[in-house]
């Protein structure tokens, strides 16, 4: 009799194991990454200025990094000033900044 219980459980353990295989992890390890569009306000000018350099290879980097995406740089002050781009930030309005 227990051998009998033992082999079911046993059969049972490897039918949750086979199905568990076949199944998809979740709905959203499916999916293909999403696309994202970064605005990304500085008080300083563009390239040459080595920080407009480096927003520069942000901006280049992320498409790589997240197909699809996309970075909106805004130099000098072009989109907001700083303490406008802060409350643009604080209201969801804006994602980056730097000064």
């Amino acid at each position: 009799m227990e051998r009998n219980s033992l082999r079911r459980v046993s059969l049972l353990g490897a039918a949750i194991a086979l199905l568990a295989g076949a199944l998809p992890l979740s709905a959203t390890a499916q999916e293909a990454p999403r696309k994202v569009v970064l605005r990304f306000v500085s008080d300083f000018q563009g390239p040459p200025h080595p920080a407009g350099l480096a927003m520069k290879h942000f901006g280049d980097r992320l498409p790589q990094v997240i197909p699809g995406s996309e970075a909106r740089l805004y130099y000098a002050g072009a989109l907001y000033s700083i303490p406008e781009a802060f409350e643009a930030m604080r209201q969801g309005n804006l994602e980056m900044t730097w000064m």
